[in-house]
């Protein structure tokens, strides 16, 4: 992606209230959800592997059953009418990313596996 285009992106996630990741099948890991998360934005999603592992429901962001778009708009009305409970699902949707994301905090886990592996540990 060109400067422009990342550049763009930014500024179409700061400006959202919301974002909405509405999948019915996946094989990825949901790096984009993790992104929009540390912007500081709550986020709507299929309940769909890894977002089940990134979303924390109805705390940093809601997960709704596959195929039921009458969870995903319940969802959306939810956060959108609700600036107080929208503003603080992004804090904490970006206090969890960075807590569980951070370069140091994954450096240290994978740290923790070598060693153990190294020592024999399971």
């Amino acid at each position: 992606m060109n400067d422009w285009r990342i550049g763009k992106f930014i500024q179409i996630i700061i400006a959202a209230q919301v974002a909405m990741f509405a999948v019915l099948g996946l094989n990825a890991f949901g790096i984009a959800l993790i992104e929009v998360m540390a912007y500081g934005k709550p986020v709507i999603a299929t309940d769909l592997g890894p977002f089940q592992e990134i979303i924390k429901d109805r705390e940093t962001g809601f997960l709704a059953p596959v195929n039921s778009s009458e969870h995903l708009v319940s969802a959306i009305i939810e956060v959108t009418l609700d600036e107080k409970k929208r503003t603080e699902m992004g804090i904490k949707a970006r206090e969890d990313i960075y807590n569980r994301f951070a370069l140091n905090n994954i450096a240290d886990d994978y740290l923790k596996i070598y060693y153990d592996l190294v020592n024999n540990k399971k």
